[in-house]
């Protein structure tokens, strides 16, 4: 398929207005700390990238990119798609003394839709009985979801998929001369972009002092190698559900290998 893209001078800045009801405690030890969140926020007029088939082709003389003649040519533009809300609970507990035992504990839920689509949203041609032809991945109400690829020729651009729940546990121990060492996982919930049941990503870091005032610092990410594609897989994300009917295929992420990372560090008095 061919994009071509087309500027919108009606755009209309993004706004937004939330509320959100949070406090932090700190324990008896001076070194505990529990906090917790609850918001609600509206995005009016969020970007968005729609894309719609002219019902036109490309010639020989004037594809693009390597496209051979006869590519069906695809219209992008920038438009506001009315209203956007997103809504969560988030706790955490952490415990981090200079000296010792610490850890940290935290999850949240979230869920974020659009509501109050505009008229004729779903159509290209507006006007009685209208042909549905755009924007069929989103549905008022529902958690945003994946891209769908290569649904009746058309491009269907939309929103990275919001997990339901997330959350992270680590534990760590900190010596008087700065050595420290540390354990964690983060927990990524249902509705993931990797099409995966609930999973775990590990990390683990070691610092020691080297010299004076300095330190050495070994960092690891996703150590025991969960889903460690290099690359997308097309096609291989949570189907969505389109208005009308119909189901269209995403695009599933990978997290890549375990990566390393050495890093020398200095404080300065």
């Amino acid at each position: 398929m061919a994009i071509e893209q087309q500027s919108n001078g009606n755009l209309k800045p993004e706004t937004g207005f939330g509320y959100d009801l949070g406090a932090d405690v700190r324990l008896k030890d001076r070194t505990t700390v529990i906090s917790g969140d609850l918001y609600f926020t509206n995005l009016f007029n969020r970007f968005f990238g729609q894309t719609v088939d002219t019902g036109q082709v490309c010639g020989a003389a004037n594809c693009t990119g390597g496209a051979p003649a006869g590519t069906p040519i695809l219209n992008q533009t920038n438009v506001n798609i009315s209203n956007a809300r997103f809504e969560g609970i988030e706790l955490a507990i952490r415990r981090a003394p200079p000296v010792g035992f610490g850890y940290t504990l935290s999850g949240a839920l979230q869920k974020g839709y659009y509501y109050d689509l505009p008229a004729n949203f779903y159509c290209s041609i507006p006007g009685p009985g209208c042909t549905q032809n755009q924007n069929l991945n989103i549905i008022s109400g529902q958690n945003t979801n994946g891209v769908g690829v290569g649904i009746g020729g058309l491009s269907y651009n939309g929103n990275m998929r919001i997990p339901y729940s997330q959350g992270y546990a680590e534990i760590s121990y900190t010596l008087k001369g700065g050595a420290y060492a540390s354990f964690g996982e983060t927990y990524f919930g249902n509705n993931n972009s990797l099409n995966e049941p609930a999973f775990l990503i590990a990390h683990a870091t070691l610092r020691a002092p080297v010299a004076e005032h300095w330190f050495l610092q070994l960092s690891g990410d996703n150590i025991f190698s969960a889903y460690p594609g290099f690359l997308p897989i097309y096609g291989g994300g949570v189907p969505i559900p389109l208005v009308g009917g119909g189901s269209a295929a995403t695009v599933g992420n990978v997290l890549g290998p375990p990566t390393y990372s050495l890093i020398l560090s200095t404080r300065f008095r």
